[in-house]
């Protein structure tokens, strides 16, 4: 049985304790910066906080990950990549989910009904995730 069981999925050379995930994570650092660019500040924010979500033994959650700007910046290619680094089924994962303002958040009218499904939708990911 593996230390974490909400990573399971990870690949196998991530497996082996804290101290291969953290030479993992500097892989994904660098396989980030080599290809999102200008994004510098959220490569290291994102990176550090998988690392320390991942190393924590009993998270309190599951993690997630807010990419917030304008079109065009990197926020999907940079999910899609970390996703890809650190998932064997990458966006297919069980343990991924994307949403995006046009494509999950149509009507302004529904916030509240948005807000309470984003709270079951990580209630969620964080049982299965313990599990």
């Amino acid at each position: 049985m593996q230390k974490h069981a909400r990573i399971t999925e990870i690949s196998t050379t991530v497996t082996g304790g804290g101290v291969a995930f953290y030479v993992y994570s500097i892989a994904l650092l660098h396989h980030l910066r080599g290809r999102v660019y200008g994004q510098d500040i959220a490569i290291e924010e994102a990176v550090g906080h998988i690392r320390r979500h991942i190393m924590d033994p009993s998270p309190p959650k599951a993690l997630v990950l807010s990419f917030n700007g304008p079109t065009g910046v990197g926020k999907s290619y940079m999910s899609t990549l970390i996703a890809q680094h650190l998932y064997v089924n990458g966006m297919k994962s069980k343990f991924v989910r994307r949403f995006s303002q046009l494509g999950s958040f149509t009507d302004i009218s529904k916030i509240p009904e948005y807000q309470v499904g984003l709270l079951v939708g990580i209630t969620y990911m964080t049982e299965v995730n313990i599990e």
